[in-house]
């Protein structure tokens, strides 16, 4: 196993634990869950950031980017939707565009990132 491997698997195993980590604490009751920032909407985009950046990095194809896009904002969706059952927790829309725009700001600097390394790759060759 080579170092890009490996890399590549420590990416994909971050970024499955950061959606393990956000579906938990989004069904944690409101008292019990720990707060980062001051503004809910950045603690959403931050963590969605994360995760999208990472599991884009991990499981980078075409096919994986446009599963990814798709797939992570339903399950923004379908977190916000359970927080409806969670005592001490609400949803709110703007909640699910703070996790939506940190899934296409992290995928955006996945492929900003790719590219740059391959860019820098590249020069160095010739």
């Amino acid at each position: 196993m080579n170092v890009a491997n490996s890399i590549l698997g420590l990416f994909r195993y971050l970024g499955l634990a950061a959606l393990i980590v956000i579906g938990v604490l989004s069904e944690v009751p409101g008292s019990l869950r720990p707060h980062i920032f001051a503004v809910g909407q950045l603690e959403h985009f931050v963590a969605y950031f994360a995760a999208a950046l990472l599991l884009t990095l991990g499981f980078w194809s075409r096919r994986n980017v446009l599963l990814l896009s798709l797939t992570l904002p339903i399950y923004a969706a379908a977190l916000e939707v359970a927080q409806l059952f969670v005592p001490g927790r609400d949803s709110e829309f703007i909640d699910f565009f703070a996790s939506w725009g940190g899934v296409c700001a992290g995928i955006i600097s996945a492929w900003l990132l790719r590219s740059a390394c391959k860019l820098r790759v590249v020069g160095k060759a010739f």
